[in-house]
């Protein structure tokens, strides 16, 4: 167990992994995996800030689901969907 809150990242490092998921800097599996050790913490410790950076980092948990064996669920359009939203979300805390 942690002595100290579990620290999220902030809407500007949650935005700047989702540029690079758009611009194919990085992987879906790369940023799945990212976004996927904050979901997965330990939720005693965890004080949200932002709630709306919360939200994406749950959505990009699932970034590299598949609906079939070649064909993801989202695509690029989600991505800069999924940006716009977090950009334009109040900071809500």
């Amino acid at each position: 167990m942690r002595d100290e809150k579990w620290m999220l990242p902030n809407r500007v490092t949650v935005l700047s992994h989702l540029e690079n998921l758009i611009e194919e800097k990085s992987s879906r599996q790369e940023i799945a995996d990212w976004a996927s050790q904050f979901i997965r913490g330990d939720y005693d410790h965890v004080h949200v800030k932002d709630w709306p950076a919360w939200e994406m980092l749950s959505t990009l948990a699932g970034a590299d689901i598949q609906d079939s064996p070649t064909q993801y669920l989202y695509g690029k359009e989600d991505f800069e969907d999924w940006a716009a939203h977090l950009k334009s979300a109040p900071l809500v805390e």
